[in-house]
């Protein structure tokens, strides 16, 4: 059963969900690996350097979503989003697996279901469907860098471009990092 930092660290308890920090949490421990911020973040900026940027992970944790207000619940699209976000967890084990253990080849399902840490680790994700399929109350939207999965008003937010009101793509995590030198060289004069 995945433990209460699995859940906190990929953001169930404050109404997301990670689906690349919950895989890499959920490996890590069915490996036997010590799961602290700065291991984890680590082996995510190593497996996923093109979604998660270092210190994400702190900033991810950090974050406190404001009140949940969303009242244009679209059940069947938050739903559907919520089982994409599984889904990626999935992959996200599958794209682990492969980095870790890169002398194996994986053709089949069962060429992955054989290992004892990937087995474990997809078990444990599966017991963390019902508290994702949760989040789908509210009208989620996906960020496209870091695959989070949350709340429109609470993690993402809206703007204003010309008299439209329009979500923003990136979760407010991600959008701290624009701009900043994270990740980023920063340019010379």
């Amino acid at each position: 059963m995945p433990g209460a930092y699995i859940k906190q660290v990929s953001g169930l308890d404050r109404g997301a969900f990670n689906p690349l920090v919950a895989a890499a949490g959920l490996w890590m421990e069915s490996d036997g690996q010590d799961i602290r911020s700065r291991s984890l973040e680590g082996f995510l900026v190593k497996v996923f350097p093109d979604r998660i940027v270092p210190g994400y992970l702190r900033r991810f944790e950090r974050f406190e979503p404001g009140p949940k207000v969303d009242h244009s619940v679209r059940v069947a699209e938050s739903t559907l989003l919520a089982e994409d976000a599984m889904l990626g967890a999935g992959a996200a084990l599958r794209k682990i697996l492969i980095s870790v253990r890169r002398a194996e080849v994986f053709n089949e399902d069962e060429d992955f279901e054989t290992d004892p840490a990937y087995a474990r680790s997809a078990e444990h994700l599966e017991q963390l469907r019902a508290d994702v399929d949760g989040l789908a109350t509210s009208a989620l939207c996906e960020c496209p860098k870091c695959s989070m999965v949350g709340g429109l008003q609470s993690w993402f937010g809206m703007r204003t471009i010309g008299h439209k009101r329009l979500r923003q793509s990136w979760c407010r995590v991600c959008r701290t990092f624009h701009g900043s030198s994270a990740g980023k060289p920063t340019p010379t004069r």
